[in-house]
């Protein structure tokens, strides 16, 4: 294969590679990213908190023949600093499973979360959205919300 065809081929290559990964990446959040007013109004709280204790995976029943099983998840603790939105009480928990979605949280990280509840009742927060370690957001994220809260 003369030099030029291959190099051809190399390049279309790495083309088709990249594309791939950009869409892979975009597949993550397949209803994009909601604005902070947008996710501020859809959520139950919204919160200033610290990660009090993270509890590893618990015994399930499983669905079909009723053997237990471990799942994969997690239970964060956190304990409100600021509530912008709600009542979160003096703690609350949300359930975190192992998906590319998961809460990359460790004691004592301070979070900034847009906190809903799914129909079981349980809390949830949506990794596609504007929650994430205070320090780490834009400073528009944190004055949204205060100016919403007004």
């Amino acid at each position: 294969m003369p030099k030029s065809r291959s190099g051809l081929l190399v390049l279309l290559a790495t083309l088709a590679l990249g594309v791939t990964a950009q869409t892979a990446s975009a597949a993550a959040c397949i209803d994009g990213h909601p604005s902070v007013k947008d996710e501020y109004a859809t959520a139950m709280f919204v919160a200033e908190v610290t990660v009090a204790e993270i509890g590893l995976y618990r015994p399930q029943p499983h669905p079909h023949n009723g053997a237990t099983v471990w799942e994969d998840e997690r239970r964060i603790r956190f304990k409100p600093i600021k509530a912008w939105k709600g009542d979160p009480g003096a703690e609350f928990t949300i359930r975190d499973r192992n998906t590319s979605a998961r809460l990359p949280a460790n004691p004592g990280d301070r979070y900034l979360l847009f906190v809903k509840t799914n129909k079981a009742g349980e809390n949830f927060v949506d990794t596609c959205g504007n929650s994430g370690i205070t320090a780490d957001l834009a400073p528009e994220v944190l004055s949204q919300v205060k100016a919403l809260a007004r």
